[in-house]
């Protein structure tokens, strides 16, 4: 049976672009993940029991979600995404095919979608971390608000480092 999965262009192009942050941002350190990002100073950081929630500056046009999954394989892991995300915003409709590659030595699936009614764009990435655990990187844009946020949220995704 395939799963389908969803990912982002913005996410995507943070495989190119690693360490675009400078010294005004934050470490975050996912110690059971074995990994860490950084997010610029004037981003919201909210963790809530080793989840991280990151949103932009104007009140959360645009945010980012950082979570250890439980799921054990690819499959069990996007099912897992999906339900998260469906029970934040909705049904989400598929954009793109799903893309895959290794960011800064660790392997990554993720795929575009749009949720309501094409109002949010909308990005799952499943990174497999140090720890051989699933991290979930999801972002979730305001179509009206992502492009003032973009390099931001380029920077902070392609941040992620083992540890």
């Amino acid at each position: 049976m395939k799963f389908k999965f969803f990912g982002c262009a913005l996410l995507g192009i943070f495989f190119i672009c690693s360490g675009l942050l400078s010294a005004d941002a934050r470490t975050i350190t996912m110690a059971d993940a074995r990994v860490k990002f950084q997010v610029p100073n004037t981003w919201r950081i909210t963790e809530d029991t080793g989840n991280w929630l990151v949103q932009s500056p104007d009140g959360g046009g645009v945010s980012v979600t950082f979570s250890l999954l439980s799921a054990q394989n690819l499959e069990d892991a996007a099912r897992e995404c999906l339900q998260v995300v469906t029970e934040q915003i909705g049904a989400v409709k598929y954009t793109g095919e799903l893309t895959s590659g290794v960011l800064n030595g660790m392997e990554y699936v993720d795929q575009l979608a749009t949720a309501m009614d094409g109002r949010m764009t909308v990005s799952i990435t499943l990174v497999m971390t140090p720890a051989k655990k699933w991290l979930m990187i999801a972002y979730l844009g305001s179509v009206q608000h992502e492009s003032a946020w973009q390099r931001d949220v380029v920077s902070i995704a392609g941040s992620l480092q083992p540890m």
